[in-house]
């Protein structure tokens, strides 16, 4: 064999190798990617089930026949017009300031007047400590698969293959 015939062979294989490699690549962060889409769903579910639990919480206040500040007001208004039930990973932090702002507010506010003595007002505060834990937990492995999907998508060999087949860097949940 000649030299150049041994310099192809090589680098034919070393064309193999690199293409294995990539579709191994592209795989493993397709995997990823199909990950945090469920993962968002499931942060979707519970956001919304937080939203109504806060809207009750709210409504209960009022039928108590408190008078409630304006910024409860304000905050409570931002809560009914948020629309939940298609996240994109990227409004999920907004949603969860909105709506922890709110939560504060009002368990605020039902300690603050004695509240915290009604059996309804513990079971809803109860039923929001679930849900951040809950949310907890899912963002939690959400950040977990963002950090794989991050991984995959910045190897040096493809990230330009990767930037030009549509995968962008995605951001870690608070």
């Amino acid at each position: 064999m000649e030299w150049w015939q041994i310099l192809l062979y090589v680098l034919s294989l070393l064309a193999l190798v690199y293409i294995i490699a990539f579709f191994y690549s592209l795989e493993s962060i397709i995997t990823f990617r199909g990950k945090l889409k469920k993962r968002t769903i499931a942060l979707s579910v519970l956001l919304s089930e937080k939203k109504d639990v806060l809207l009750s919480l709210h409504t209960m206040i009022e039928n108590n026949g408190l008078n409630q500040d304006d910024a409860i007001r304000k905050s409570a208004a931002q809560v009914r017009w948020l629309k939940i039930s298609k996240l994109k990973a990227k409004d999920i932090a907004n949603v969860v300031f909105v709506l922890s702002d709110l939560q504060k507010r009002l368990v605020l506010f039902g300690n603050s007047h004695q509240l915290s003595d009604n059996m309804e007002f513990i079971t809803f505060t109860d039923t929001l400590a679930d849900l951040d834990a809950n949310y907890r937990r899912t963002a939690a492995i959400f950040n977990s698969d963002v950090e794989g999907y991050e991984y995959w998508r910045k190897s040096p060999l493809f990230r330009f293959w990767f930037w030009i087949d549509g995968f962008r860097p995605m951001n870690r949940l608070p």
